[in-house]
């Protein structure tokens, strides 16, 4: 569930069943911004809507009768009314224009909807984008306060905190582990059982904290949250 689109879940959490470790993902992070994003539209922000229709801007030497061309002339001059108009190329000219007014105004309305309507979801895309851009550096300058302070480097980063040696962990059967650095790709981490009497594994293992796109270590006992 975890994508660039919806930033993953909000408030991840996990829970043990009969089938194993399932994920309860509720809201993504994208939902979350949306429920969030200020009452009213930032001025920055413009709906995604068609091009406006607007009249053509039509020349008299368009028509090819002279008389259509006195006419239009005399339309655009203000100096014959509509009504009076006798060519059938110039009303034709004059209908059109006026379904582009008319549809141009309607643009207008449906416009003002959609920038209420689009905007919450503006607003999630470009706060998802700037996490984007922000968040390594948010969690490298916490990695290094972190590790400066304790003197040890991150091994991996587990449910948005780092994992140094000798923390403890937990496997999806609950069994307590103490973090080792193993340092081959993909297998950050060399997790070694704390309680030697575990009825579900008795030795170490290289893993990452998920495999396979589900999380294998956590921080609290999964059992608990059941």
């Amino acid at each position: 569930m975890t994508t660039d689109l919806n930033g993953g879940p909000a408030f991840p959490a996990a829970a043990l069943s009969n089938e194993g470790t399932i994920d309860r993902q509720g809201m993504t992070l994208h939902d979350y911004f949306m429920a969030h994003a200020p009452a009213e539209p930032q001025p920055w922000f413009q709906p995604a809507t068609p091009p406006r229709p607007v009249p053509r801007q039509i020349s008299a030497d368009e028509f090819e009768d002279v008389n259509a061309q006195q006419e239009w002339e005399a339309v655009q001059s203000d100096t014959l009314s509509r009504k009076m108009v006798q060519s059938p190329a110039v009303l034709a000219a004059l209908a059109e224009n006026q379904a582009l007014i008319k549809a141009g105004k309607a643009w207008d309305e449906e416009h003002k909807k959609q920038r209420w309507i689009q905007w919450p979801a503006a607003w999630a895309d470009a706060m998802l984008k700037q996490r984007r851009v922000s968040k390594p550096l948010v969690h490298d300058s916490l990695d290094s306060l972190l590790s400066g302070a304790q003197g040890r480097r991150p091994l991996a980063r587990l449910e948005g905190r780092p994992v140094f040696e000798g923390d403890t962990l937990y496997d999806r059967h609950g069994e307590r582990l103490t973090a080792h650095s193993y340092e081959k790709p993909g297998f950050p981490l060399l997790m070694v059982p704390i309680d030697n009497d575990s009825d579900h594994r008795s030795t170490s293992w290289a893993t990452d904290t998920h495999q396979d796109g589900k999380q294998v270590l956590f921080w609290t006992n999964p059992k608990d949250a059941q």
